[in-house]
């Protein structure tokens, strides 16, 4: 009796354990995502109050990057500048790709709103919604986060 007492304890601590590190893992890249979601949106604002006078080629923000259909983050290309905006002189590179997550970010440019997307873990991301606010929500396994109205 007492070694299947002792057995059971043992896989219980064993367990607990283990979904107290996967339960920091969510939270640690729920942290990095919405620290990348943050960096991400303070440069796509900068391009467009830097230069406020550059035109995308369409009606939406004509100051910020166009994209009416997604595109990744990684190419986004400041209207004002004609440069893509990770590889400028100011040391600022894209960030990796988190933890968890299962496509780089995306953007979105159109009549909606300038947002972000990034597609991973539900836990991972329902942990960065909560750290981002009331411009983030989750939909299953994406993130969308607002730039601008």
């Amino acid at each position: 009796m007492s070694v299947v007492l002792v057995a059971a304890l043992t896989q219980f601590v064993a367990m607990s354990d283990t979904m107290g590190l996967r339960n920091q893992s969510y939270a640690d890249a729920g942290s990095q995502v919405a620290i990348q979601a943050n960096l991400i949106r303070a440069r796509i604002l900068l391009c467009g109050s830097d230069y406020p006078d550059g035109n995308n080629g369409t009606p939406y923000r004509p100051a910020l990057p166009g994209g009416s259909v997604a595109l990744f983050v990684s190419t986004l290309v400041c209207p004002g500048t004609a440069q893509n905006l990770w590889t400028g002189t100011d040391g600022v590179t894209y960030p990796p790709t988190p933890k968890f997550m299962t496509r780089n970010w995306q953007y979105v440019n159109d009549a909606t709103s300038a947002r972000l997307m990034i597609v991973g873990d539900g836990n991972a991301l329902a942990q960065a919604a909560t750290r981002l606010g009331t411009d983030a929500t989750v939909s299953g396994s994406i993130l969308t986060f607002k730039v601008s109205n």
